[in-house]
C-alpha cells in the first residue's frame, strides 16, 4: 500500500547560513514604519533594491528560482523575479493577521529576528469535509489539519505559493519580531506562440 500526495502544495524552508551584517541590520531597523492591523510595516515597499540588501536579494533570487525548477520544471529561460519587498515589525503582543498575497506567484519571509516563533498556514483544501477530527493535538497531521504551524527562527527563509493564507501569532516574549517579506512574478516566454495561452514576460 502506498499513499500519494495528489496535487500537493509546495513549501520551502531554508537557512541563510550566516549572520546578518551590521550594514544590513542598520538599514532594516532604520526603515520608516506605518501601522496596519496588528503590527507595523515599512513604508518602503522595495527594500531589497537597496544597495545594503544586494547580497540578501541575490541569495533569495537564487533560492526561489531553484524552488521553481524543483516544483514546476519550467521551460528554459523562465524564472521568477522579486517584485515588492518590505519589512514587518511586531512588538510584544502584536501579531500579523491572516492574509494572502495578490499579483504574486511565490511569496517568501526571511526572519531578521525571531525567537521560538512560528508562522501559521491555512489548509487550502479546508472545504473538503474534515468530518473525522482528531481528539487531541498529537494526532494532527498535514492531511487532517485546517491549519499548520511552521517554526520561525532568525535567519530562516520560508517560501510558499502566494495564494496560501497565512498569519503570525502575537509575540509572547519582550522583543520585536522583525522579518522581510517579498513577492515574485514569472519572467520569460511561457508556452508556445501558437497556443492561445502564450505569455512573454
Amino acid at each position: 500500500m502506498q499513499i500519494q500526495n495528489l496535487f500537493p502544495v509546495p513549501m520551502l524552508e531554508a537557512e541563510l547560513g550566516r549572520d546578518y551584517t551590521e550594514e544590513e541590520l542598520n538599514y532594516v531597523y532604520s526603515l520608516k514604519r506605518k501601522n496596519i492591523i496588528g503590527n507595523e510595516l515599512s513604508v518602503e515597499s522595495e527594500i531589497l533594491n537597496a544597495p545594503e540588501m544586494s547580497n540578501i536579494k541575490e541569495w533569495l533570487e537564487n533560492v526561489v528560482n531553484t524552488f521553481l525548477q524543483s516544483t514546476h520544471n519550467p521551460r528554459d529561460g523562465v524564472g521568477l523575479r522579486i517584485t515588492q519587498s518590505w519589512a514587518s515589525f511586531s512588538d510584544q503582543w502584536q501579531y500579523h493577521h491572516d492574509h494572502k498575497h495578490s499579483n504574486s506567484f511565490y511569496s517568501g519571509v526571511l526572519y531578521i529576528d525571531a525567537r521560538d516563533d512560528k508562522i501559521m498556514f491555512t489548509n487550502p483544501n479546508r472545504l473538503f469535509p474534515l468530518f473525522v477530527q482528531p481528539k487531541s493535538p498529537e494526532y494532527y497531521t498535514m492531511h487532517n489539519s485546517e491549519t499548520w504551524w511552521v517554526p520561525a527562527t532568525t535567519g530562516k527563509l520560508v517560501i510558499f505559493p502566494s495564494l496560501l493564507v497565512h498569519g503570525v501569532p502575537a509575540v509572547q516574549e519582550g522583543y520585536t519580531r522583525v522579518s522581510i517579506a517579498f513577492n515574485t512574478f514569472p519572467t520569460g516566454e511561457i508556452a508556445n506562440k501558437p497556443g492561445l495561452w502564450h505569455l512573454d514576460l
